[in-house]
């Protein structure tokens, strides 16, 4: 159920299915840590849908408006005390920090993500 969060060189790369090594850019976002953030939900008083929405079983294209959302997201965990009870706190909040970066690289050079569930 885990994801990986990629920057996609061009929308051709990501619908053609290439190599993976075609991606610039990658964030794991792991199945614990996804478990953690869909079962706390309910305690988060900002809407992260964005994140929660993505299908962890299929391949998804995200376009700018859903990476800002998404990066907005990861800056509200990251100021938040959402992650203190996660058992690896230090890696959570390195996760974040990963793809809050990968999102605001994809938005300033106006690249997709792909978000490859397992």
């Amino acid at each position: 159920m885990g994801l990986d969060f990629y920057i996609a060189k061009s929308k051709d790369i990501v619908n053609s299915k290439k190599v993976l090594t075609e991606f610039d850019d990658f964030v794991s976002l792991h199945e614990e840590l996804q478990e953690y953030i869909y079962t706390n939900s309910s305690i988060i008083d900002f809407e992260i849908n964005c994140l929660m929405d993505i299908d962890p079983y299929a391949d998804t294209l995200l376009e700018n408006e859903k990476i800002t959302q998404i990066s907005k997201v990861c800056e509200y965990i990251l100021e938040s005390d959402f992650l203190q009870k996660y058992e690896d706190v230090d890696d959570a909040i390195n996760i974040f920090l990963h793809l809050d970066k990968l999102c605001k690289k994809a938005i300033s050079e106006n690249k997709s993500l792909i978000a490859i569930g397992d």
